[in-house]
């Protein structure tokens, strides 16, 4: 039973935030967060039951920050890097995805507003089988007084994965040439992406029941994200955190807590996350994120 909480880097100059403004205060010392993620998307026109993907989409987003005041929580929350469904719940537990950045925000309206710079630190590229896929970088909206700077992202790139180890894992580098001025250094980090999930599902006749299958090639847990479209056309998505034991059931009536539409979900998204860490520089930890998805349409009318 499910439980559920209603709760291409450049050269050149480089995009910069208000030049003349320190937006981090000296009153308290900074802390400082960075947090990488690379996710495969595996085609969607190959095989779903076969466990080698020839080729995937890759999106990454890559964040690296200095704060003060505020919790890291609420920075978290502000910066869109809060913990992941699978990092905080237990397997059987749904919860509705925008309670997943709203419970990280702070609960004491009298706590001191954070201060937030998202830091230049140099570029980011992805290398896999003779490919080298740089990040952009991109100059985020300023909220002065508070937050401010850019951040690193990647969209739909294609990447040839070749044949996976035979675990059914792929491994890419993660590089990131820091500058001269920054305060982080050179880091060349081995992401492990798991295993191909490969999954199909469906809604029962009277779409009120979601099946689903995946490759049983992995252990521990995995998140399903099911995506809905109320009477106004605006989405709300739904995350579980399931045991990766390749099946599925789940009766949409388990969800209504969660005041959802009364419409069944049109997608649903698995994933698959490996998880790693090393410090570097001013940051004590930077969070690395090798997410492998894969994605079925629920409602054959949607492209």
């Amino acid at each position: 039973m499910l439980s559920m909480l209603a709760i291409s880097c450049h050269e050149g100059p480089r995009p910069g935030p208000w030049s003349e403004v320190d937006v981090v205060s000296d009153l308290a010392p900074p802390g400082y967060l960075a947090l990488v993620s690379v996710t495969l998307t595996d085609s969607s026109e190959q095989d779903p039951t076969a466990l080698e993907a020839p080729d995937a989409r890759v999106s990454s987003v890559g964040t690296f920050l200095e704060y003060a005041g505020g919790s890291e929580q609420h920075v978290r929350a502000l910066s869109g890097i809060s913990r992941r469904a699978m990092q905080r719940f237990s397997p059987g537990t749904c919860v509705r995805g925008d309670a997943l950045s709203l419970a990280s925000s702070p609960s004491d309206s009298t706590a001191a507003p954070a201060e937030v710079m998202l830091l230049d630190v140099g570029n980011i590229s992805l290398e896999a089988n003779e490919q080298r896929l740089p990040f952009d970088l991109v100059l985020v909206p300023d909220l002065p007084p508070v937050f401010a700077g850019v951040s690193y992202r990647q969209r739909d790139a294609s990447l040839q994965l070749g044949t996976p180890s035979p675990d059914g894992t792929f491994s890419a580098l993660l590089h990131i040439d820091a500058l001269s001025d920054s305060d982080l250094n050179e880091i060349s980090e081995q992401l492990v992406f798991p295993p191909a999930i490969g999954l199909r599902a469906e809604l029962d006749e009277e779409r009120t029941t979601l099946h689903a299958r995946w490759n049983d090639n992995a252990e521990g847990a995995l998140e399903f994200e099911l995506d809905f479209v109320n009477s106004t056309g605006d989405g709300l998505q739904v995350v579980c955190v399931v045991e990766d034991n390749s099946a599925l059931t789940l009766t949409l009536r388990d969800l209504e807590g969660l005041k959802l539409p009364s419409t069944p979900p049109v997608k649903v998204t698995a994933r698959r996350v490996t998880n790693s860490a090393r410090s570097s520089g001013v940051f004590e930890e930077i969070e690395f994120q090798a997410i492998r998805t894969s994605q079925v349409l629920l409602d054959p009318s949607l492209p």
